[in-house]
């Protein structure tokens, strides 16, 4: 038995947030800059959570907490990559 958690506690710890949530189009480019960017910090959230409107809000959110963890900012393209996907996904 002890095995079996050893096995289950390195499958958690070696799997990325993002394979945790399964979202839609996952192999659009606009997918993978989301997944890639957005599971930095934190569980993918899936694009449904939110209006598009409140994703606009979270994306300005999530900039200042990147620069609070010295993370680097989205770039333009990556930004506008992110949005689209949202937009095109939220709820």
């Amino acid at each position: 038995m002890r095995k079996f958690y050893l096995i289950l506690i390195t499958c958690l710890l070696t799997t990325p947030a993002y394979a945790v949530t399964s979202i839609p189009d996952a192999d659009s480019p606009e997918a993978k800059v989301y997944i890639e960017r957005c599971s930095v910090c934190h569980v993918l959230p899936h694009p449904k959570r939110l209006s598009f409107s409140s994703w606009k809000h979270m994306l300005k959110l999530m900039d200042q907490r990147m620069e609070e963890r010295g993370i680097s900012p989205l770039e333009p393209a990556e930004r506008e990559a992110i949005a689209a996907y949202l937009k095109r996904h939220a709820r």
